[in-house]
């Protein structure tokens, strides 16, 4: 490796070993771009969605990648999700993706994974993991680790 030409790319270089050394980074190593879009395409081409619907959906969730692990979901992150049952609990046949909010709290409970979140509003309100499509969008470190692994892959 040559040694860097100016202070960006050094600045660079840098926040990709702070991006690397992150322990929360572990899962998203073990993706690219390419694997996140393929997922994300699947998961909501299971919901039955027209070319048209899909194309839009998939515009909209551009920078997230679908979370199906808990180990996945991160504290603090924004998340925007797709509801799988309606108010009253009957599948829900409108597909419609929430605006989301921040990961606040993960409760473990014996009706299952709950997600408390925080929306733009500051109102609180919360999820249970298996009845929504969980997106969560990429922090500045998880796009770093996806465009260096990236290059990596292409430049074999």
């Amino acid at each position: 490796m040559s040694k860097p030409d100016s202070y960006d790319d050094k600045m660079n270089i840098e926040d990709v070993l702070h991006s690397l050394d992150n322990d929360r980074n572990l899962s998203i190593s073990k993706l690219t771009y390419d694997k996140i879009n393929n997922m994300k395409y699947n998961m909501l081409e299971r919901l039955g969605m027209n070319d048209d619907e899909l194309e839009s959906m998939l515009h909209k969730l551009a920078d997230y990648r679908y979370v199906e692990e808990l180990q996945d979901i991160q504290h603090g992150a924004f998340i925007r999700y797709i509801p799988l049952t309606s108010k009253n609990g009957d599948n829900n046949s409108d597909i419609i993706l929430k605006n989301g909010g921040f990961i606040c709290d993960i409760k473990i409970l014996g009706s299952g994974v709950h997600l408390l979140c925080r929306n733009h509003f500051r109102k609180i309100f919360q999820l249970k993991l298996d009845e929504v499509l969980i997106f969560q969008k990429l922090s500045n470190q998880e796009e770093i680790i996806l465009s260096v692994f990236d290059y990596l892959s292409k430049n074999k």
